[in-house]
């Protein structure tokens, strides 16, 4: 694996744990497989007979569920851990949002490296826990009764205790991660607001009044 790969897989969630002297052992024990896309491309399913773990090197990616996009997933961030080690699978394909470079490790490379490396499988266990979280928070999105509850759910549950929720791909991007259209989502985004409950900075949404927001998300 070139040095520039190396250095990327450093900084993942799966190696980052390890100590120094560590990580370019494990990651030059491991067999990856780097693979180009190019945009609109199908990367990774979860139907596929081979389970893997893929990492967005370059670009960025969607996960998609039929017609509805759940998630972009960009440089730095992984996809398909969720499925790794089930026998089910999930209606679940990863779509290329633009050229993208991802570099796949198989089940039983991760297999390898969490029996001899036991800082990774508890990191693993802690991602893990992770998504089911936001799983957990994507259920309440879904459920909610009105765009300001789905809207509500959502703040709450980015909020990381500064009260500062950031927005990274837009409004357009939101709307389609709630299933609301866009004035759906702009009106209740303006009746949070005019009530003095949310804040509009950019990017940002700032959570002005959490106890009200809370109200509002049951």
């Amino acid at each position: 694996m070139e040095k520039e790969y190396i250095d990327f897989m450093e900084n993942t969630f799966l190696f980052s744990v390890l100590p120094a002297e560590k990580r370019r052992e494990a990651i030059r024990e491991c067999d990856f497989e780097i693979k180009t896309f190019s945009k609109n491309e199908n990367v990774y399913s979860d139907l596929s007979d081979e389970k893997k773990i893929g990492f967005v090197y370059t670009g960025e990616v969607l996960v998609t569920m039929g017609k509805k996009t759940v998630k972009k997933t960009q440089r730095g961030e992984s996809f398909g851990i969720l499925s790794l080690f089930s026998d089910s699978h999930y209606p679940t394909v990863i779509k290329s949002a633009n050229s993208c470079v991802i570099i796949f490790i198989n089940r039983a490379e991760i297999e390898k490296i969490l029996y001899k490396y036991p800082q990774v499988a508890l990191e693993v266990i802690k991602f893990l826990s992770g998504r089911i979280l936001f799983l957990n928070q994507k259920i309440n999105e879904y459920s909610a009764p009105s765009a300001v509850s789905k809207l509500a759910c959502f703040l709450l549950g980015k909020d990381c205790g500064d009260g500062a929720v950031d927005i990274p791909n837009g409004r357009k991007f939101l709307a389609e991660t709630l299933s609301l259209g866009r004035a759906s989502l702009y009106r209740a985004i303006d009746t949070l607001e005019r009530a003095g409950i949310i804040q509009c900075c950019g990017k940002k949404i700032i959570i002005k009044n959490k106890e009200h927001l809370e109200e509002l998300s049951k």
